[in-house]
C-alpha cells in the first residue's frame, strides 16, 4: 500500500528562492531566498549601493543614498544631479553645467570633474563652480577670483570673461597698480605713478602742487596766503617773511645799534645831538641838573626784522626831515611829535632852557609804519639823574613837556613800534 508525500512548492520563481521545511517533522515550510532577493516569498529584489553589497529598499546605503530603490525590479532611480556608472547605484554626481549650459562633466574645458563629489577642479587661472570664470591678477603676482577684494589691487573691477581690470579713476595699469596724480601736478611737478603723489618744485606745495610757499613759512609770525605766497603778519611781526619787528640786537654793533651814545661834550653848546645815520632813539640818560645840557647819553638803534644775529636784517632809512614845529610846541605845555610813521633821530637846541629845544630830526624807514604806539610815563624816572627807556622794540616818536622849563618837565614820551608791509 503506497503513501502520498507532498512536494515542496516554489517561492515566487525558481530563480528567486526555494521552499524549505521548518522542522524535520511536520508540514510547516518557508522560503529560502537566493542572493539578491528578499521577502516572504522572495518577491522583492535588492538594489546596488555603497560598496560591493546589495541593499533592501529603504536601507541606509541603498542607491548610494542618492536615489530610490524599486524593489520589484531591483533598480535605482537617481535623485536630481546624480547618475549611474555600470554599477547602476547612483554613485556619480554631475558637475555644474559648463559655461555653454551643457551638463557634460567638462568644467567648461578649464578643469577636471570629480564625479564622486560633483565638483570641478579648475586649472590655474580659472575659477567658478564650472571653471567658467577667468581669474584676475593683482600686482603681487597672485591670481584671484573675480569677486575677491584683492583683484586689481582693490582699485578696479575684474571682467570674469577676459580676466582684465577696469580701473577706477585715478588708477591705471594692467592690475590698476599705478595712479595718476591730482590735476597732473598742475604741470609744475613730477608725478610718482607708483604712489599717485606729486613731487613739487621749490616754491610750490600741495597735493597737486597748487599752492605757493611763503618765505621761511612766515617765520611763525603770521599766516601764509597759499594762493599768492605772501605772508599775513600778526601784530609785532613784519616783512615778506613775518620776522619779529625789533630794535636791532646789540650783537650787530657798531653798524646798526648804539647802546650808549656819548653826548656829554657834544651838547655843551647849541647845535644838534643825533643818533648815527640809520638809527633812532629809544632811551635817554641825564645827570642831576635841570637844563638841556644835562642830557649826556642815550641809546639808538635801527629797526630790524628778526631777533637774532642770524635772522636780523636792518631796515634802511627812507626819508628824514627837521621838524620845525617843535620850535613852537616846546614853548608851552603839550606834545611835540614827529609826523606819523617817523621816529626821533636827534634834537637841536639853541640854548639850555627847555623851550630852546627847537627841532627834532625825524626819520622813516622803507616800507614801515607805526605799530603799537602808546604813551610812556616818565614822571617818576626823568625827574632825577638816571636813564629812561622806551618799551621793548619801540622808539621815541614824541615828547610831552609840563608847565616848567626845566628838564624834569619832560614827564611823558610817545613811543611806537613798527611793522613793514609788502
Amino acid at each position: 500500500m503506497s503513501v502520498d508525500v507532498e512536494v515542496p512548492k516554489m517561492c515566487t520563481a525558481e530563480s528567486r528562492g526555494w521552499c524549505i521545511w521548518l522542522k524535520q517533522k511536520g508540514m510547516d515550510q518557508r522560503c529560502s531566498c537566493n542572493e539578491g532577493f528578499y521577502g516572504e516569498v522572495c518577491e522583492h529584489q535588492m538594489c546596488n549601493g555603497i560598496g560591493h553589497i546589495m541593499y533592501m529598499a529603504g536601507a541606509d546605503g541603498v542607491c548610494s543614498n542618492r536615489g530610490d530603490c524599486a524593489s520589484h525590479s531591483g533598480t535605482c532611480t537617481c535623485h536630481d544631479g546624480f547618475y549611474h556608472s555600470e554599477k547602476l547605484a547612483c554613485e556619480f554626481k554631475h558637475c555644474p553645467a559648463s559655461k555653454n549650459g551643457d551638463i557634460d562633466e567638462k568644467c567648461s574645458g578649464h578643469g577636471t570633474c570629480d564625479t564622486l563629489r560633483g565638483m570641478c577642479q579648475c586649472a590655474y587661472g580659472w575659477n567658478g563652480p564650472a571653471c567658467e570664470y577667468k581669474s584676475c591678477a593683482s600686482s603681487n603676482g597672485v591670481l584671484y577670483e573675480h569677486t575677491s577684494p584683492n583683484v586689481c589691487d582693490g582699485r578696479g573691477v575684474c571682467s570674469p570673461d577676459s580676466g582684465s581690470c577696469s580701473c577706477k579713476a585715478p588708477f591705471f595699469g594692467e592690475t590698476c597698480e599705478n595712479s595718476k596724480c591730482p590735476r597732473d601736478c598742475m604741470g609744475k611737478g613730477g608725478c610718482d605713478e607708483s604712489t599717485g603723489k606729486c613731487s613739487c618744485p621749490e616754491g610750490w606745495w600741495g597735493a597737486a602742487c597748487e599752492f605757493v610757499t611763503c618765505p621761511d613759512d612766515c617765520s611763525n609770525g603770521g599766516e601764509c596766503n597759499r594762493h599768492d605766497g605772501k605772508c599775513l603778519c600778526r601784530e609785532g611781526y613784519s616783512g615778506d617773511r613775518c620776522r619779529k619787528s625789533t630794535r636791532c640786537p646789540v650783537e650787530l654793533a657798531p653798524f646798526h645799534t648804539t647802546p650808549h651814545a656819548n653826548w656829554y661834550t657834544l651838547w655843551d653848546k647849541p647845535g644838534w645831538m643825533t643818533c648815527p645815520t640809520g638809527q633812532s632813539m629809544y632811551a635817554l640818560e641825564r645827570n642831576d641838573c635841570e637844563v638841556l645840557d644835562c642830557i649826556e647819553s642815550g641809546s639808538c638803534a635801527a629797526p630790524c626784522e628778526g631777533d637774532s644775529v642770524s635772522t636780523a636784517e636792518p631796515i634802511e632809512i627812507r626819508h628824514c626831515y627837521h621838524d620845525l614845529n617843535v620850535y613852537f610846541s616846546m614853548d608851552k605845555e603839550g606834545w611835540s611829535k614827529c609826523e606819523a610813521n617817523y621816529f626821533i633821530g636827534g634834537f637841536y637846541r639853541s640854548g639850555s632852557s627847555l623851550y630852546q629845544l627847537q627841532m627834532f630830526k625825524c626819520c622813516s624807514y622803507k616800507g614801515s609804519r607805526w605799530s603799537g604806539c602808546g604813551e610812556t610815563d616818565w614822571a617818576m624816572q626823568f625827574n632825577q639823574k638816571g636813564r629812561v627807556v622806551a618799551p621793548e622794540h619801540t622808539f621815541l616818536a614824541g615828547l610831552y613837556r609840563g608847565k616848567e622849563h626845566k628838564l624834569s618837565s619832560i614827564d611823558r614820551a610817545y613811543t611806537c613800534g613798527w611793522v613793514r608791509g609788502y
